[in-house]
């Protein structure tokens, strides 16, 4: 599947989910492989990392930056 922006793409990915609860969907954004000592994660696995002490929340929600072509910057 091939489509035209990263927006798309996400959404996509959400509705193909098999079994997946669409209004609480877990993601994690990761810059790349080699830099994962910061991610992002969705409102649904906050309280998760909350209750772990090896994790910091440096930051509250907020929605992903996706420019006028809907990709992510």
């Amino acid at each position: 599947m091939v489509l035209d922006n990263q927006k798309l793409c996400i959404q996509a990915a959400i509705k193909t989910a098999a079994g997946a609860d669409r209004n609480a969907v877990k993601l994690i954004r990761i810059r790349d492989t080699l830099h994962i000592t910061e991610i992002e994660i969705s409102e649904a696995l906050l309280e998760e990392a909350r209750s772990n002490p090896q994790i910091e929340i440096v930051e509250g929600p907020y929605a992903l930056p996706f420019d006028e072509e809907g990709n992510l910057f």
